[in-house]
């Protein structure tokens, strides 16, 4: 069940990677016909098991709904606590004071966690394969997550202004991922069916809904969910659009470049990015403040990063066959000079790059060149961190895990780990004691993080199934959607008549109503769970 699970969880993260194109029986040149015989996406939880193959046999459906319901009272219970926790109108729970940041204090927990992560090592490929280390495995691309998030959160909760421009290169390698991770995915398994991109849209923008409704938060808020929301579309789009014809010679370079002119012309053409947003009637949903201003400036940012993304897994069939079978097939001495100088370019660049541009740039000069000038930091990462078969072949599991929830991390920070959208740390304990505090509010953020990754992977299979038509996706999608248009109509007529304004509009009345159907579903499981009991006993 375990194994289950992760593959699930692998699945809806939409990390496709590598290490699923080495062990997927297609071809990987570019250049070669389309597949034909492709195997299938890694099956969700809810997908029924076969018993013959070893799988363990689906529980019974009164099992499925009353674990469906336990998960939705434990994330109605969720968001009461960061309503709770940093409500605009009522903080109960705890206080929240100004970021304290000491440089010594600082580098010593990032070199604390550094250590705490290091013992937890295991190895990418599964038990038993004969293959070796693919270049830039899913493993791999789940610690690169990890570490980045880490970072990610510490420079928020110390306020580390001094970091900034290495946080906007962390940022621009989660933009990368997306163009690369979805590129991969389309480009092997062809699978451009409406559930698999519900899922995804589900995944991505499921916790912040409830996040924005119950919080009375802007989505732009959270902006990293509409960002990444954009270019997978965007990705998929490309791939999509005459996909049956993408292992055709020039077609793909063709599909890039188009690509390449519908990037420049959105975000490079001046008053382009806004009169299309305008256009598309989503200026409301996507603006802070009534102006479309830090939309586009976070975009903008990054917009370059899918196309490269893209463009890096479109070269990875040929990079891999460089690295894995011409390099590691030379004498053990040529081997060596060539991985030096490999090296020794990589840490060039980096070198030029942060003497030139990181270090001595404030953040507005920094981020004039950030979207044309991240890709080089990257590309000297991914040649460092698989520059050997050892370094390919393990990875640091603890912050693989980290990386697996780095979306709800990430959303989970507001209101657990920061508060007042995030400008102030919040604090469980009294501001004497602001490391101990630090670490407190970390385990328990992270707790709640992995409970919310759990929640949605549950909900997912449940109103997603893979193996489910797209009608009957729609169908359950859209009964969600009357429920929660109902409750929210009963919270605003609750605010309306009562003096409760004080109270979540829609995680109150979610956590009452889906506590009811709890209680009921368990009695009724129980209730059919005596009555089996009953009947083997009556038929002994």
């Amino acid at each position: 069940h375990s194994l289950t699970q992760q593959s699930a969880a692998e699945s809806a993260e939409c990390t496709y990677t590598a290490a699923d194109c080495a062990e997927a029986d297609v071809p990987r040149s570019a250049s070669s016909p389309p597949p034909t015989d492709r195997e299938p996406p890694l099956l969700p939880l809810s997908t029924p098991a076969d018993p013959k193959q070893g799988a363990p046999p689906q529980p019974p459906p009164e099992e499925e709904r009353a674990r469906l319901s336990y998960h939705v009272v434990i994330f109605c219970a969720v968001l009461l606590l960061l309503w709770a926790s940093d409500s605009h109108t009522h903080r109960l729970l705890w206080a929240a004071h100004a970021k304290q940041y000491v440089r010594d204090a600082f580098l010593l927990v990032c070199l604390f966690l550094a250590l705490a992560a290091a013992p937890f090592v295991g190895p990418v490929a599964r038990a038993g394969s004969s293959r070796p280390a693919p270049l830039l495995s899913r493993a791999q691309t789940e610690e690169w997550k990890g570490w980045m998030q880490a970072l990610f959160l510490l420079y928020h909760y110390f306020g580390a202004r001094e970091v900034y421009n290495m946080i906007r290169v962390l940022i621009a390698a989660y933009v990368w991922m997306t163009g690369f991770g979805h590129f991969s995915y389309y480009w092997v398994r062809a699978d451009f069916g409406a559930v698999r991109v519900l899922k995804m849209l589900f995944r991505l923008n499921f916790y912040v809904l409830f996040l924005c409704l119950t919080m009375d938060n802007p989505y732009m808020l959270y902006y990293i969910c509409p960002m990444h929301t954009l270019f997978f579309l965007a990705t998929y789009l490309a791939m999509a659009l005459g996909g049956a014809h993408n292992h055709r010679p020039y077609v793909m370079p063709a599909k890039l470049a188009l690509t390449a002119l519908a990037y420049y012309l959105c975000f490079e053409v001046e008053g382009v990015f806004p009169a299309l947003w305008t256009w598309s009637g989503t200026a409301p949903l996507l603006s802070l403040g009534g102006s479309l201003h830090e939309w586009q400036f976070r975009t903008t940012l990054d917009h370059w990063m899918p196309l490269f993304g893209m463009l890096c897994a479109y070269l990875h069939p040929s990079a891999e066959h460089l690295l894995l079978e011409r390099i590691e097939r030379l004498p053990s001495r040529l081997r060596l000079a060539v991985r030096a100088l490999l090296a020794a370019a990589a840490l060039t660049a980096l070198w030029l790059w942060a003497a030139r541009l990181l270090l001595p740039l404030d953040k507005y000069a920094y981020n004039a060149l950030h979207p044309y000038t991240a890709w080089l930091p990257l590309l000297a990462y991914l040649v460092l961190r698989n520059l050997t078969p050892t370094l390919r072949a393990w990875h640091l599991t603890a912050l693989a895990f980290c990386g697996r929830i780095t979306l709800e991390t990430y959303l989970t920070q507001f209101h657990l780990f920061l508060s007042h959208d995030a400008a102030l740390a919040l604090y469980y304990l009294p501001a004497a004691y602001p490391l101990t505090n630090f670490f407190l509010a970390s385990l328990l953020f992270v707790v709640v993080s992995y409970l919310v990754f759990q929640i949605t992977q549950v909900l997912s299979d449940a109103l997603i199934p893979y193996s489910a038509s797209a009608q009957r996706v729609c169908a359950n999608l859209a009964a969600c959607a009357a429920l929660l248009l109902a409750c929210y109509a009963a919270g605003l007529a609750l605010r309306f008549y009562w003096p409760l304004a004080h109270l979540p509009t829609v995680a109150a009345l979610l956590a009452a109503a889906s506590l009811v159907a709890a209680l009921l579903l368990s009695a009724r499981h129980a209730a059919a769970r005596s009555f089996r009991r009953m009947s083997i006993v009556q038929e002994q």
